[in-house]
């Protein structure tokens, strides 16, 4: 658990902390001592488990419940945050928990700039336009009015 670079919170059936790795520890700013008289509940918003209840079915039934919830840290900031929960075989509940505020970042900064280029290159008169290896055209610009094509119909290669 020691080695692990995510957090490994392990609760008991009620949800109530009663193992953590120093990786959980640093995540939430909280001591091991402090988290052990925590509840997961502490640590989740309440309005995202109002909306998103936590999948306890699942849990009973085997599966392992990967889910991404927002969790708050001893200073009150909050972060995004991916879980695998697992019931373990004597009902305990294992958690790993994994910051992804970075991952987040880069998706939105690749989806602001896949929008900005689009934008850009549709406003174009020339023709741009985007492949696969295999020289199939995913996307392209105005190239269907160019071409003397009807909108959306200009073959994909």
């Amino acid at each position: 658990m020691e080695q692990a670079i995510d957090g490994i919170f392990i609760a008991d059936a009620n949800g109530n902390y009663i193992d953590v790795n120093s990786q959980g520890c640093a995540l939430l700013g909280f001591s091991r001592e402090e988290i052990l008289q925590l509840n997961l509940r502490d640590v989740l918003l309440p309005e995202d488990v109002s909306i998103t209840p936590l999948r306890t079915p699942e849990l009973y039934a085997g599966q392992t419940v990967l889910s991404e919830r927002r969790m708050r840290r001893k200073d009150g900031s909050i972060f995004p945050a991916e879980i695998s929960v697992k019931r373990l075989a004597d009902g305990r509940l294992q958690g790993i928990v994994r910051d992804i505020t970075e991952r987040r970042w880069i998706e939105e900064t690749l989806k602001a700039s896949e929008l900005r280029f689009r934008t850009a290159a549709e406003s174009l008169t020339d023709i741009i336009y985007e492949w696969d290896l295999k020289e199939a055209i995913t996307w392209y610009g105005d190239i269907d009015g160019l071409m003397g094509y009807p909108p959306g119909e200009f073959p994909g290669r």
